[in-house]
């Protein structure tokens, strides 16, 4: 096979079946950088961490050197670290990343359904309220079963950062289920009340952080306020 159909059902599989294959050519001369493409590229992403600046410089050359001898290219490189950033082309950094290179602090970078924020290494959620519409939002109208459902499924949290919000939404939901309404109908006044409260705190989500490395090295001390001591990287792979 000389090229890949897109959309074709197993070009996924086919995909990432080429780029272990090619990556594993290479595991006694990069043992670190193949386990890294074998284990954390996800589709076309890669995520890791390393302990040192140094190490994620040194695996970002040669993930970069295996991919392009399987006719791969990897770019799009963000990182934590300024000095990691120094370290690499121009033309291999994401564009935010040559902003907070330049001195930016307030870029964001997708990753794995998060928004991370380079400059202080936490991440974030994005909360789509769109589909709200200003008179549930407002507490004027009371959802019906069905719309509170929606809102309820809407919210995108791959990792479980938020489980325990979204637990307290679904139990009001089985209390309103208990309650025999239909799902055209609008919920009960007592439900209504305690919907409110969970959609207002809703809206406060995306100001939500989340350390991304929170022990210090070598202890086990919570650090959220001290500059992390590891190093993350980003790159998204080009066929």
């Amino acid at each position: 096979m000389q090229s890949l159909i897109f959309g074709a059902n197993c070009a996924p599989f086919i995909a990432q079946h080429i780029k272990n294959k090619n990556a594993l050519k290479y595991e006694d001369q990069y043992p670190e950088a193949v386990q890294v493409i074998l284990n954390s590229h996800y589709m076309d992403d890669c995520y890791y961490s390393t302990d040192s600046e140094e190490n994620a410089i040194q695996l970002i050359k040669d993930i970069t050197y295996i991919h392009s001898m399987g006719g791969f290219e990897i770019r799009g490189w963000s990182s934590n670290s300024r000095s990691v950033l120094n370290a690499l082309p121009a033309t291999a950094l994401a564009q935010s990343a040559v902003q907070f290179k330049d001195g930016a602090t307030n870029m964001t970078e997708r990753a794995l359904g998060l928004m991370w924020h380079p400059a202080d290494d936490t991440f974030s959620v994005k909360v789509s309220t769109g589909q709200i519409s200003p008179e549930i939002s407002n507490g004027s109208v009371p959802p019906t079963k069905a719309k509170m459902l929606s809102i309820i499924m809407s919210i995108y949290d791959l990792h479980g950062f938020l489980t325990p919000f979204v637990i307290k939404a679904k139990i009001l939901f089985q209390d309103v289920h208990r309650s025999g309404v239909d799902w055209k109908c609008q919920i009960r006044p007592e439900e209504h009340a305690r919907w409110q409260v969970w959609l207002d705190e809703l809206k406060q989500l995306e100001s939500l952080r989340i350390p991304r490395w929170y022990l210090r090295a070598g202890t086990w001390t919570p650090c959220y306020d001290s500059p992390s001591t590891s190093a993350s990287c980003l790159g998204r792979l080009m066929s």
